[in-house]
């Protein structure tokens, strides 16, 4: 299983800086841990811009997700921050963080 998701995420952190707005590879703070995702800006500048958080189901990744959300938003203006929530992708296999059926706290900021 770590396998198969190395070779789904790999390519796609090595190709991140060649894009035409290059891809933040993040490492979201989360309790004792972090979550893996990624920021992409909707274009170069400065300019405040909304942004579009991204999470999938219980059987997808962040990288799935660029492909299939990221790009639609990114060419209507809003920035875009994907990522594994526990339970999904990076964050089950590689950290083996169970589900959770409070999300909301998962995706509050605190504060």
């Amino acid at each position: 299983m770590i396998e198969a998701y190395e070779k789904q995420t790999d390519p796609l952190q090595k190709a991140a800086a060649l894009f035409e707005q290059p891809i933040e590879v993040l490492k979201i703070p989360y309790g004792n841990t972090t979550l893996p995702g990624y920021f992409i800006k909707a274009n170069a500048s400065n300019t405040r811009r909304r942004t579009l958080l991204c999470t999938g189901g219980y059987d997808g990744t962040c990288e799935e997700l660029f492909f299939s959300v990221a790009g639609g938003a990114l060419k209507r203006g809003y920035n875009v921050l994907i990522f594994d929530g526990p339970g999904q992708g990076g964050a089950l296999v590689m950290q083996k963080l169970p589900m959770r059926a409070d999300w909301e706290n998962v995706v509050y900021a605190g504060g």
